[in-house]
């Protein structure tokens, strides 16, 4: 998939209902290992991965990380990912992602569908109305790839339930990288 800077793409099923079930399980049963962010906590993904998979800490695995490295075409990695919680009353105003320099897009993948309100908008880059928003209705293993950095988006109010997601910041891979640093391909 060829990702161009104003698109934005739905791709459902890039995880299974199983998997996703399992990273919400893993999370839960490792609360302490999160972080409280003002209305929302987080896990690191690099243990998610490390506790699906078996691998040493540090290291994305291969499954996981193909999983939606493949619909790129491999040119692009992960640079950062996390799985997020959301209750009640939580919410994210729109914003622009302030990632890192390198960074060339976000993803979002939606662990649950089993709550109230928690959609994503994705306003168009120069759009300042409502008119022409995307609106992601949640579905388990739904992922929306979108430039987080060009366009402005926001998480509506969780109003019931708990909302699990997987947001992950992508880069691309230097021209120059030597293969044994391509261990996710």
């Amino acid at each position: 998939m060829e990702f161009k800077q104003g698109s934005v793409t739905i791709i459902d099923d890039i995880f299974s209902p199983e998997d996703c079930r399992e990273m919400i399980k893993y999370y839960n049963d490792n609360i302490e290992n999160t972080t409280y962010r003002t209305d929302y906590r987080n896990m690191r993904f690099y243990e998610v991965v490390d506790h699906m998979t078996q691998k040493p800490n540090g290291h994305y695995d291969k499954q996981i990380s193909s999983k939606v490295l493949k619909w790129m075409d491999y040119r692009y990695r992960i640079q950062r990912a996390h799985l997020e919680r959301r209750h009640p009353g939580s919410y994210m105003n729109y914003h622009l992602d302030g990632a890192f320099d390198q960074t060339v897009f976000t993803s979002v993948t939606y662990l649950n569908e089993d709550y109230e309100g928690g959609h994503t908008i994705i306003r168009p880059h120069g759009d300042d109305s409502d008119k022409h928003n995307i609106e992601i209705i949640p579905r388990v293993g739904r992922t929306v790839f979108f430039h987080g950095a060009y366009h402005h988006h926001c998480v509506t109010e969780v109003s019931g339930g708990e909302r699990y997601t997987m947001p992950i910041w992508y880069m691309h891979l230097p021209p120059d990288l030597p293969e044994k640093h391509k261990w996710w391909l």
